[in-house]
């Protein structure tokens, strides 16, 4: 093993037994959310209430998928407070390794992440909706689950560019600023009488695990999460964290 890739996996599993202790409020969060988008799914089928119940499935779901590449801890929690990523950061680049370094374990992190809250949160939408209603086999929902993973990959990298390089301030008010484009996105959508739910499910339904819409979001997430991991390692090498 490199040094690279032993340096990345000894600084993942450092910040893994510190946010494991909160792991369990973080899956606990996960199935609520889970539980919440159900009702919606089934709220949606109610024909007076569909376009309603569409535009606020939309928001969730743009909203919510990408917070399952992050655990609740408690630095996370009180990052407008504290700038506890910054102290973060200032501590790390006091350890003998490179920014990559730093970059890559984060990643590791946040791949682990996505995998365990995406199992439970899609999991128990999965269990609550028979299957989203009925519509979607086993392996048309793993389509539809990978289709929005790709979508978190993207939205992840936008989370962590704030996260590495900018203020615990700042990184908040971008966060309302991505609300509040998610909600103006569930809107559009609203208003050319579409539902970007209900055409993953459909593309899911239609080509399963052959959906160009899942392999497109894939591809395109992962390509953006990992040249905006390689550009923030650039960036944070030159960072005034005082």
């Amino acid at each position: 093993m490199s040094e690279f890739w032993r340096d990345s996996l000894f600084l993942f599993r450092r910040e893994w037994r510190k946010d494991r202790r909160l792991l369990l409020w973080s899956l606990f969060f996960m199935v609520y959310t889970g539980g919440c988008i159900s009702l919606l799914v089934y709220s949606s089928q109610e024909r007076e209430a569909v376009k309603s119940m569409n535009v606020l499935l939309d928001f969730l779901f743009l909203m919510m998928a990408p917070m399952t590449g992050f655990c609740f801890s408690r630095g996370h929690l009180h990052y407008f407070r504290d700038d506890s990523y910054t102290q973060k950061l200032y501590y790390l680049k006091t350890l003998p390794i490179r920014p990559n370094v730093i970059i890559s374990a984060r990643l590791l992190q946040l791949l682990v992440y996505i995998l365990i809250n995406s199992v439970l949160m899609y999991g128990t939408l999965y269990i609550l909706t028979d299957g989203l209603d009925s519509s979607l086999g086993f392996a048309d929902y793993i389509a539809f689950v990978l289709t929005w993973t790709g979508y978190s990959f993207a939205a992840s990298a936008y989370y962590l560019y704030f996260e590495f390089l900018r203020s615990g301030k700042v990184y908040m008010w971008m966060s309302f600023v991505l609300m509040g484009l998610c909600a103006l996105a569930a809107v559009v959508i609203l208003l050319l009488d579409g539902g970007l739910v209900n055409y993953t499910i459909d593309m899911s339904a239609r080509y399963r695990l052959l959906s160009p819409l899942m392999w497109a979001s894939l591809l395109i997430g992962a390509a953006i999460l990992y040249l905006s991991g390689r550009h923030i390692a650039q960036k944070i090498e030159t960072r005034d964290l005082v």
